[in-house]
């Protein structure tokens, strides 16, 4: 890599864990799509709001710029129970929600939320990914121009609020209930007048009268609506909604716009939102040796990452380090850290900068090496402490005391080494990337090297 090329060009690459994502400055317009993303839930809705708003976020970034999107929340665009037909009819690309909304188009659609008295979590779960679900649902939602995924799962709800005192089956009967889905259905049979209605309009309903009973969650998120205000009585736990499953619906014909790469992104980023985990992005900035090359490219990153989030009307958390891989970076350290969030120290590089030689071409002189005693062991397989472990000590060393909040890691082979893992930890480095195959040994080398610097 020609380091003063790449600074021209204004490349950056970032990781989080192993992985690597390249940022480029804002004229990599070409070939971008917007994605505008309607949702059934009030913005900033603790749980379902936030959710969605989260995996609004991700999409531009881990498709790194290429799918741009605009988020409403329920009533912003269009009213809740209009996003299935904004999306059907391509106004808009997606919505998140419930698909028990859409009932009413086919009732096979609450089938995809819940069952009373059916599924719990995991075997939703296992259904849609191993049952055959996905595949029905691909079927139901392509009659509609549709195609959609998980990307989310209240778990078990509540029996939901009531304003009288409920003590068997007869009670429901002339009940104005608010319960969505088959579960609606289900106390229908038992005489209960059932309707339908976004979370925005629950409230008003019943503080007025016009229902006599909600569902809706569960006891945080209906804190938030102030159910309680409302009605006396909270039953546990909810028959009709034992794991009720939300989904990501997007318009057909533009999800097959997208290529191969940018779908899967798509389906990855649902899978994150149902397991309820929160991306914070690193973005690493490799190869630099002087402070002023890190602040100019970190500086197009904010500006990039900027329009990206403002555009996507989320808030996102994300970090900017860089890779100490030259031996003036290690030397510097002080002035780096000081506009960096975190160190990766690239050993493999380190050592070949260090060393002045080239990994690739090593293989041919150091057996020689080795077999001869002028080293007692590849530097690419074990750290050389004494010269390699020297720069990054005085790396740390510099760094720390500029920016105590300095992450410190370490991404090469060296991370699966037990000697090298040893001197990681008795330097005061936070964790170390290897190779898969080597994750195991890595991880006993952990803990060996806890316990034997105790």
């Amino acid at each position: 890599m020609k380091r003063r090329e790449f600074l021209k060009k204004s490349a950056v690459a970032g990781a989080a864990g192993a992985a690597a994502v390249t940022l480029a400055k804002p004229a990599l317009s070409q070939g971008r799509k917007e994605m505008i993303i309607v949702s059934t839930w009030p913005r900033d809705f603790p749980g379902l709001g936030l959710s969605a708003q989260r995996l609004a976020a991700r999409i531009p970034v881990l498709t790194d710029g290429r799918i741009q999107v605009k988020y409403f929340a329920s009533g912003e665009r269009v009213g809740a129970f209009d996003s299935f037909d904004e999306v059907a009819s391509g106004n808009s690309q997606a919505y998140i929600g419930a698909d028990y909304y859409w009932k009413g188009k086919h009732p096979g659609w609450a089938y995809f939320t819940a069952v009373p008295f059916g599924f719990a979590y995991a075997e939703m779960d296992a259904w849609m990914k191993y049952g055959g679900g996905q595949q029905l649902h691909d079927e139901l939602a392509a009659g509609f121009g549709i195609k959609g995924f998980p990307c989310g799962n209240t778990g078990c709800q509540m029996g939901g609020w009531f304003n009288k005192e409920i003590n068997s089956a007869a009670d429901f009967k002339g009940l104005k209930m608010r319960i969505p889905g088959l579960g609606g259905d289900v106390l229908a049979k038992l005489g209960a007048s059932t309707v339908s209605l976004p979370g925005s309009q629950i409230y008003e309903n019943l503080v007025s009268g016009a229902i006599q009973a909600t569902e809706w969650v569960g006891p945080y998120n209906d804190y938030f609506m102030k159910f309680y205000e409302a009605a006396k009585f909270y039953y546990y736990p909810g028959m009709h909604e034992p794991a009720s499953q939300l989904h990501m619906g997007m318009n057909k014909k533009w999800w097959d716009g997208l290529s191969k790469t940018d779908q899967a992104i798509i389906e990855a980023a649902c899978k994150l939102v149902k397991k309820g985990q929160k991306v914070s992005p690193e973005i690493m900035i490799p190869l630099v040796a002087h402070v002023n090359e890190f602040t100019r490219v970190r500086d197009l990153i904010v500006a990039e990452a900027k329009d990206v989030i403002d555009k996507s009307e989320v808030s996102l958390d994300y970090k900017i380090g860089t890779m100490i891989e030259l031996p003036r970076a290690a030397v510097t350290a002080d002035e780096i850290a000081a506009k960096a969030d975190f160190f990766s120290f690239g050993t493999n590089d380190l050592t070949q900068t260090g060393f002045g030689l080239s990994r690739d071409d090593a293989g041919r002189f150091l057996p020689f090496y080795l077999e001869n005693g002028l080293l007692k062991e590849d530097p690419f397989v074990s750290l050389d402490q004494k010269g390699m472990g020297v720069l990054i000590r005085m790396a740390i060393d510099k760094g720390k005391p500029v920016n105590p909040s300095l992450h410190l890691g370490v991404c090469g082979e060296h991370g699966g080494d037990p000697k090298s893992i040893d001197f990681f930890h008795q330097v005061g480095v936070d964790y170390v990337s290897c190779s898969p195959f080597r994750v195991p040994t890595a991880h006993l080398a952990a803990a060996q090297a806890v316990i034997r610097n105790r």
